[in-house]
């Protein structure tokens, strides 16, 4: 048996679904959902950087200052499960990186990120704009937009607000 694997040996789907109180409709998905919720390094209601959740809007914005590191993204992904979880209707996101200076993951981090986002959301169809105008950085964001490809988590890069609200369908002083 795999290392650590022992800690969810005999768990049934039910269980995972009943402990980890997800709306998830596959087994994987309850699964990883389960794994990520209790990670140790999850800080669950108060993620890094400005984030604003619009319910009339249904859009979520995150704005990362300063450098973007592995602890803050997955307090971002940990409050973007339990917003999807607590909300009736699913809503767009919006990562508004232009504050950001850097980012220091690996790409085996962002992988393992988009595939989990991938597979945990199984609601329907939803956007998500990123809004960066630094090359390096958008890499990661691009590598994350072609690993949810065929999703239900639309990725889409911009370099002008402008278009972000076009796209998201929403006024642009939302935006601001």
């Amino acid at each position: 048996m795999a290392r650590g694997s022992e800690r969810f040996a005999g768990l049934e789907d039910e269980s995972l679904e009943r402990s980890a109180g997800t709306k998830s409709n596959t087994s994987i998905g309850r699964f990883f959902r389960y794994v990520w919720a209790r990670s140790p390094e999850m800080s669950r209601l108060n993620p890094s950087g400005g984030t604003r959740f619009h319910k009339d809007a249904s859009l979520l914005l995150w704005r990362p200052q300063g450098v973007i590191i592995q602890s803050a993204v997955d307090e971002i992904v940990a409050h973007l499960d339990e917003l999807e979880l607590r909300q009736e209707k699913p809503f767009n996101r919006f990562i508004d990186s232009l504050e950001a200076d850097a980012i220091d993951v690996n790409y085996r981090y962002i992988i393992t990120v988009s595939l989990y986002r991938r597979v945990a959301y199984t609601g329907p169809a939803v956007k998500s704009a990123i809004l960066v105008n630094d090359p390096a950085m958008a890499r990661y964001y691009r590598l994350h937009a072609v690993l949810t490809q065929a999703s239900a988590i639309k990725v889409r890069l911009f370099e002008k607000r402008e278009d972000v609200a076009e796209w998201l369908e929403v006024p642009l002083g939302l935006l601001m």
